[in-house]
């Protein structure tokens, strides 16, 4: 890796956190950074933000991108200079490339980890979520720990729902697959042994009903439900789908 450009001082309290989101987020939008850090109390002006932003782009740790195609707010990414402060500086876990996410043409896999974003942005708000493990989180134990997960999931996470506490991992499905790819999806989770719960987020109602028929029966929990449902009710009133039995629950009702 290559050293970053210049030398700012890096605030731990604002600079840090603010790189770390935008590294686990892989792509992330500006006014989801600025919520982001908001929620978490590290920056509370959004002047000092915009300026914050700017000068670590200018400085090379984090990238700026324009694709009106996928959303009119500029998106970031995180960069190399950034990198090696996170990285090798901090020793902080990273599985990726090493001048950062790849901007495919066409901005491919960005709407996909907005609307991740978007997920977690809403269970913040709802203050449910007790704790949120991020892909890159899970990419990294399972390139080094024995206790792997089966699949490289959008987030572990930890709700607290009438009263329990209720794991799952979570799958932002946003695009159709091929049926063969969704046969390889059921072996996968079938296989897996860490996690007891797959909470699946819908981008359409199209997406939803796929779903149900591609995953019906699978001898896994898996539960389906829709991610635009997250913003208009509390994540306990969400409206699931178990395929084992096709019943519909609340999720703060599932067995």
């Amino acid at each position: 890796m290559r050293y970053f450009k210049g030398a700012i001082a890096i605030s731990p309290t604002q600079d840090l956190p603010l790189l770390r989101q935008v590294m686990y987020s892989k792509f992330v939008t500006q006014t989801q950074l600025w919520q982001f850090m908001r929620h978490s109390g590290n920056e509370l002006s959004r002047g000092s933000f915009w300026w914050r932003v700017k000068r670590l782009a200018d400085n090379g740790f984090i990238t700026r991108h324009l694709l009106p195609m996928v959303h009119y707010d500029p998106i970031f990414a995180i960069a190399s200079s950034g990198l090696v402060y996170l990285v090798e500086n901090l020793g902080i876990p990273y599985s990726g490339p090493e001048d950062g996410p790849e901007m495919r043409r066409g901005g491919l896999g960005v709407a996909h980890a907005l609307g991740v974003n978007a997920v977690h942005l809403d269970l913040l708000r709802s203050r449910s979520l007790v704790s949120w493990e991020y892909e890159m989180e899970i990419r990294c134990r399972n390139e080094l720990t024995v206790g792997k997960y089966a699949k490289d999931y959008d987030a572990i996470i930890t709700l607290s729902l009438g009263g329990r506490q209720l794991r799952f991992a979570l799958e932002y499905e946003r695009t159709p697959k091929t049926q063969t790819e969704y046969g390889r999806i059921v072996s996968i989770l079938e296989s897996e042994r860490n996690v007891d719960r797959v909470l699946y987020l819908a981008g359409t109602r199209h997406i939803h009903s796929l779903l149900k028929q591609r995953l019906w029966r699978i001898r896994q929990r898996v539960l389906i439900g829709l991610a635009s449902d997250l913003p208009k009710i509390e994540p306990a009133e969400l409206e699931v789908v178990d395929v084992q039995t096709m019943q519909v629950y609340r999720l703060a009702d599932i067995p």
